[in-house]
């Protein structure tokens, strides 16, 4: 039986976030999750499957299963002005929490990971997936802790994760370069780099090695800089659409079976070159969500309720196809129960959302669940009978942007505050 591999690009990455909708079964990812026993990108997932309705995989231009070959993955235009708002302020912190968008030749999804712990030697992380489809859901989760030493000097970046992997690897980066291969690439140009990105049996045999104490690399190459300017990728941070600044770089990298293309999208931060986006043979992965702990974020909820302004919820998080809240969206559950208890006189509707994909009605119905968790999640907090809270769902109905992009469908997916 073939470990069922996680997959990650990111930084973390991230399951379905604020409301992610229903997708139809892509009979082939069926079967394989017979033979598999999990699989990610780097946390928690929803699988989207069947190539006849697919708006994922038409969005990454997905590769033909049989030739291999993929159309060009265009990159949305940001504004003119986006280098005056830019900003790389993705602290490594605990709770930052990150979404990812992944497309593999045998099924599409979305993935969560979650940092639970930094110390001045390690940084320690949570990924699991969850794939399939309503009937049947395949979950994993894995930890990965990397050393401080790694995070700054390794020339080794393991972008899969297994149940079955030990922890650590040493040597090696987990959710991005490490900073002295991004000084390289910034300052000469290019770097050295072993990748281990492979799942198939190219990449098992790299990872059983590598567990065991031996040297073995599953792809290895380098990587040059793509252009000399930096490259916006759009990226909702703590519920704000913003365009993070990235170095693109590319190579080709050998693997026992042949040459295998890699091209990455580092955010351009030498404290955090996370990966937004990157496409490695044939799979390609695009970060569309990152939350993490702020105090200006809770500062600035407040200040917009009080002028009545409608907020989002960021950092909210749900099973797949459902409406039970996973542990990442505490942190917010909690921030928005202290601005309540400090105004008992507010009323607020709570308001589900998701994107177009998927059926009408489930996703109305969905949506509304999904407010009646939040609703029930902050009772519960405050004590009382929520007398001051009402949940409303909309489904599809009140899109913040085109669901003609992942970043566009990311943002479509949310939860919203309205004081009355």
């Amino acid at each position: 039986m073939r470990a069922h591999t996680i997959v990650l690009l990111m930084t973390i990455a991230g399951l379905s976030t604020a409301a992610c909708n229903t997708r139809p079964d892509r009979s082939q990812q069926g079967k394989n999750s017979q033979t598999a026993t999990a699989k990610s990108a780097s946390s928690l997932a929803a699988a989207t499957q069947s190539s006849d309705s697919n708006p994922l995989g038409a969005l990454v231009a997905a590769p033909d299963p049989e030739s291999g070959s993929a159309e060009p993955w265009p990159l949305e235009s940001p504004p003119d002005d986006w280098r005056t708002h830019a900003s790389t302020n993705i602290p490594v912190v605990a709770g930052l929490t990150e979404v990812v968008a992944v497309q593999e030749p045998q099924g599409d999804y979305e993935s969560v990971g979650t940092i639970e712990s930094v110390t001045p030697k390690v940084v320690s992380y949570l990924f699991s997936v969850r794939s399939g489809s309503l009937s049947s859901v395949t979950s994993t989760r894995a930890r990965r802790t990397v050393a401080r030493r790694d995070v700054d000097d390794a020339h080794g970046y393991r972008m899969t994760f297994s149940s079955a992997d030990p922890e650590s690897f040493p040597g090696q980066t987990a959710v991005g370069i490490s900073s002295a291969v991004f000084r390289e690439l910034q300052d000469q140009g290019r770097s050295r780099i072993d990748l281990y990105a492979s799942t198939g049996a190219a990449g098992a045999v790299a990872t059983i090695m590598s567990a065991l104490g031996a040297e073995s690399k599953d792809l290895t190459g380098e990587l040059a800089r793509a252009e000399s300017e930096l490259v916006g990728v759009p990226v909702l941070v703590n519920g704000r659409r913003v365009w993070l600044p990235t170095l693109h770089a590319r190579g080709d990298f050998t693997r026992i079976d042949g040459v295998v293309p890699a091209e990455f999208w580092f955010l351009a931060d030498a404290r955090n070159p996370m990966t937004l986006r990157s496409v490695v043979d044939r799979t390609r992965l695009q970060v569309v969500r990152i939350d993490f702990p702020a105090e200006e974020t809770a500062s600035a909820l407040e200040r917009a309720l009080a002028n009545r302004q409608p907020v989002e919820m960021w950092g909210v998080y749900f099973e797949f196809g459902s409406a039970q809240l996973q542990t990442e969206s505490n942190i917010v559950l909690d921030q928005v129960a202290a601005v309540l208890r400090r105004h008992p006189d507010w009323r607020l509707r709570i308001e589900g959302h998701t994107d177009d994909v998927g059926n009408e009605s489930d996703n109305l119905r969905l949506s509304r669940q999904r407010a009646d968790a939040v609703r029930a999640a902050l009772v519960e907090r405050l004590g009382h009978d929520g007398g001051q809270l009402e949940a409303a769902g909309y489904g599809k109905s009140r899109p913040r942007e085109s669901n003609a992009t992942l970043s566009g469908r990311a943002r479509n997916r949310r939860v919203e505050l309205t004081r009355q």
